[in-house]
């Protein structure tokens, strides 16, 4: 899920583009003014970041104006990250008391984060259990035998916890799949050629395979969003790109 609320600028650029576009727009250039020009260029670090098309539409709309405000989401996507994960530790069976000890909340606050008003940010059986091997973790977390669970909880665990936490994809949709399974069909006859264009070795290919998948990573939400690449690794950055935004699959 992404926990991203939209300012009137960006709901303007979301509904000329793609929801997908303003995301990644404030994923890398937010808290920033970005000034767009009137002819856009397929090698400008925007037409790499959201696809050419999409870019050719900013332009229209910003091109030689005022640079826009691309705004920080940082402190609103903290505070919804922070209440999912009160409500994926209430939904675990943590009781409300140590939740809200180890957020410096009201038992109050606990119970509202897990009721209906804030549903739609979901809960993650994942994210409690990731929450158990990570630093912050809750006293009464290490000793699942001493809970008294008073109300529904997520399934009981098969296999007892490693010292590794596990790799969740549980927030991925079926939308997120088909667009990742196209960018690969994009992305893979052009890594094929660029290898046997530049007769890459093994290596070499391997670099420029790393940074075709990191919008597909990025996508899924298991990689931070890193710097934007220029040259031949940029085109399939770019390629990449325009297959996650491609018209005919809805954009969440």
């Amino acid at each position: 899920m992404h926990l991203v609320v939209l300012n009137r600028v960006m709901r303007e650029i979301s509904a000329a583009t793609s929801n997908w576009t303003a995301r990644r727009l404030i994923h890398h250039y937010g808290g920033r003014r970005l000034a767009f020009p009137l002819n856009p260029r397929p090698d400008h670090p925007i037409a790499i970041l959201t696809g050419r098309p999409h870019f050719t539409i900013l332009c229209e709309l910003h091109g030689g104006l005022n640079p826009v405000r691309i705004p920080r989401q940082s402190t609103h996507v903290a505070a919804r990250r922070r209440i999912r994960m009160m409500r994926s530790l209430y939904f675990y069976g943590i009781p409300s008391a140590a939740i809200a000890e180890h957020f410096k909340v009201t038992q109050r606050f606990v119970v509202k984060a897990a009721g209906p008003k804030y549903a739609w940010l979901g809960s993650d059986y994942h994210e409690a259990e990731q929450f158990w091997h990570g630093k912050a973790r809750i006293r009464c977390l290490d000793s699942r035998q001493n809970l008294q669970p008073d109300r529904t909880m997520y399934p009981a665990i098969a296999q007892p916890l490693s010292d590794e936490p596990p790799l969740s994809l549980a927030g991925v949709s079926i939308v997120q799949v088909f667009r990742v399974l196209r960018a690969l069909l994009v992305i893979i006859p052009k890594l094929n050629a660029l290898v046997q264009t530049k007769n890459l070795n093994l290596e070499q290919t391997a670099l420029f395979a790393g940074f075709a998948v990191v919008p597909i990573l990025e996508e899924l939400g298991l990689v931070p969003q890193d710097s934007i690449p220029q040259g031949d690794s940029a085109q399939l950055y770019q390629a990449a790109s325009e297959a996650l935004a491609c018209e005919g699959v809805p954009i969440l």
